[in-house]
């Protein structure tokens, strides 16, 4: 355990274990439960990331670099939702014949992301000279609550959804649309950006490592990050707390974070 603070606070992690009163659940459904823990962890690592170095820039191209940070971090929060509502969503009422089946994580999209898009604007319009991490913390805090419970009750909703319509159908269609995301975002997206960010958001030693290879990139994809993709934000993957999939320490860790604590009911789900 690292002796100063790491990207697993102050909002905790996911576990991917299963509630017990779930544990007989079909292990189709249990793996896209497994899959959206995974990428939500990624979203809370980058957060946790931007929370604790918020207040360790002070110089004017470290304060440019993680206002670029910033920003990703809203995108990439965009585009999963986007890509959930847009397709997944819609396949779920077709596959259990309920119009809506999602429609609470749908609610729940629009009640924080108005406040992502608040950080979005502020690491987009903010100059160095302008800068302050203490506004930074002050944005997260007011959508961070609405944005935990529907990080954390979402894979538990999707395993109901599974039981509902058939895990292994559940799983199928889990696969097509992941693999149909990964392809369009590759093929639309910035991978000087995505990439990056896939490899410095995830712990291959997370639970064991029994998910060091999530996702699964074919052997070359690390080593053309590496080599080529990560070379022209370079600077704003600084901030990143993972390299290659393996932790490593916060270069920039502010202070003022000791007194973040998160709620019980935030925790729920939670490691």
């Amino acid at each position: 355990m690292m002796s100063t603070p790491w990207a697993d606070q102050p909002y905790s992690l996911l576990s991917t274990d299963v509630p017990a009163d779930k544990a007989n659940a079909h292990p189709g459904s249990i793996f896209v439960f497994s899959s959206m823990c995974l990428a939500h962890n990624m979203f809370l690592r980058h957060l946790n990331s931007i929370y604790l170095q918020a207040t360790g820039v002070h110089e004017p191209k470290d304060i440019r670099d993680f206002l670029f940070y910033c920003k990703a971090w809203a995108e990439e929060l965009r585009l999963h939702h986007d890509a959930e509502e847009g397709k997944f969503f819609p396949l779920l009422d077709k596959l259990t014949g309920v119009e809506g089946i999602m429609a609470k994580s749908e609610q729940q999209h629009h009640a924080f992301m108005g406040g992502v898009h608040k950080l979005s604007q502020y690491a987009t319009k903010t100059s160095p000279g302008e800068y302050s991490g203490t506004e930074v913390r002050k944005i997260i805090d007011e959508f961070a609550p609405l944005l935990l419970v529907h990080l954390r009750e979402e894979p538990l909703d999707l395993l109901e959804v599974g039981e509902l319509c058939g895990g292994a159908v559940f799983k199928e269609q889990w696969d097509n649309f992941e693999a149909g995301f990964i392809k369009e975002v590759l093929a639309t997206g910035d991978k000087h950006i995505l990439l990056p960010l896939a490899f410095g958001l995830n712990d291959q030693d997370f639970e064991g490592g029994k998910y060091a290879k999530w996702p699964d990139f074919p052997f070359f994809v690390p080593l053309l990050t590496r080599a080529y993709y990560a070379r022209k934000y370079a600077g704003s993957w600084r901030f990143l707390p993972c390299r290659n999939r393996k932790r490593r320490k916060l270069e920039f860790l502010g202070e003022g974070w000791q007194s973040k604590t998160e709620s019980p009911t935030d925790q729920s789900h939670g490691r």
